[in-house]
C-alpha cells in the first residue's frame, strides 16, 4: 500500500519544480507564495502542473488531474492551493477502492 507523501514533503518537491520553471531559489517558495509573484505565467503554470503530476505519480481519478483541476485557475494560485490539489489526489488515488459489496453483519443477519 502506497503512503501519501506529509504536505511538508510535497511542498518541498513541489518548490524544486517551480524554483525550475520560475527561475527563483526554491528556499523562498512557501505555501502562501503565489506563482505570479515569482513571474510564473499561465503556460508555466502549466508546466508546472505536468511535472509536479509526473514527479508524484499521479493517475487520473475519474478523468480528473491536478492540471485539469486548476486549468481553470489564474496564476494568483498559490502554491499551497497546488499542494493540496496534490495531497488530495494521491489520498483519492491510493484511497481503497470500494468493490461494491455489502458488509454482512457478524450474526449472519441481511
Amino acid at each position: 500500500m502506497e503512503i501519501v507523501p506529509s504536505d511538508e514533503n510535497i511542498l518541498e518537491d513541489l518548490a524544486r519544480i517551480v524554483a525550475e520553471y520560475a527561475h527563483v531559489d526554491e528556499k523562498i517558495i512557501l505555501a502562501t507564495t503565489r506563482f505570479d509573484e515569482m513571474g510564473v505565467d499561465s503556460l508555466n503554470l502549466q508546466e508546472v502542473l505536468v511535472e509536479a503530476e509526473d514527479h508524484f505519480h499521479i493517475a487520473e481519478c475519474e478523468g480528473h488531474s491536478v492540471n485539469l483541476e486548476l486549468r481553470r485557475e489564474s496564476v494568483s494560485l498559490t502554491v499551497g492551493e497546488v499542494r493540496d490539489a496534490i495531497r488530495d489526489h494521491l489520498t483519492a488515488q491510493f484511497a481503497p477502492k470500494d468493490d461494491g459489496k455489502k458488509a454482512r453483519p457478524a450474526n449472519g443477519a441481511a
